[in-house]
Order: structure tokens, then C-alpha cells, then sequence
């Protein structure tokens, strides 16, 4: 199984896209010509938000009380500079996560499980 989490892009192809307003979309997302922004301050956008959250945490926990590996991949810079604060996180929560960079040029690789102490 897997869960791919967007907090605030649009794609016309997902199940939610009917739930975005027009007036709800933004630029295009540099290198995804079928993606845009959402407009994160409009109450329809916040409550699709929600909604994705909720769909993803029903795929999630399942998977950690039946024991079986749940993968993460981080993107954030501010993760890059401070791995820790997303490896207790994960550890706590027995996700296996990786903080990668977002090109996936291997020019940055955490692995928290090995790295973190």
C-alpha cells in the first residue's frame, strides 16, 4: 500500500480535484506542468487539506499496530539542517523515514534509522 501526501497542490485527475474552486488555484508548480499551487488561506482548500489528512492516517495506522514497515520521505530543507527533529518523531512512531533532498540527486541522504543515533 501506498500513501502519497500533497498539503497544498492540485491535480485534476485526484478525487478531491472537484472540491478546489477555480479561484482556488495557483501557478503552476515548477516541473509539474499538470500541478498548482492551492491558495492554503480559502476554507474549501483547508477542508480538502483535512480530508487528505484524515484518508492518509486511516492507510497509516493499520500498517503500525499490524507491525508492518511504514516508509517516509522527507523533502524539507529545514529537516536537512536539523534531522533530528523528525528522526525522534519517527522512531516514537516506529515509521522508517529517510530526509532526502527534493532534486533526489543523493547530494543529501538521512537515513534515521542508521543515522540517528
Amino acid at each position: 500500500m501506498l500513501c502519497y501526501f500533497s498539503a497544498g497542490s492540485f491535480e485534476d485527475w485526484r478525487d478531491d480535484a472537484a472540491d478546489c474552486q477555480t479561484t482556488d488555484l495557483g501557478n503552476t508548480l515548477s516541473g509539474y506542468a499538470d500541478e498548482c499551487w492551492l491558495d492554503i488561506r480559502s476554507a474549501a482548500v483547508f477542508s480538502v487539506i483535512l480530508a487528505r489528512l484524515d484518508l492518509a492516517l486511516s492507510l497509516l495506522q493499520p500498517f503500525i499496530t499490524a507491525g508492518k514497515p511504514v516508509l517516509n520521505a522527507e523533502y524539507l530543507t529545514s529537516y536537512q539542517n536539523n534531522p533530528n527533529s523528525v528522526c525522534i518523531d519517527a522512531q516514537q512512531a516506529n515509521i522508517r523515514t529517510l530526509v532526502l533532498c527534493v532534486d533526489l540527486d543523493d547530494s543529501f541522504y538521512y537515513n534515521c534509522d542508521t543515522d540517528y543515533p
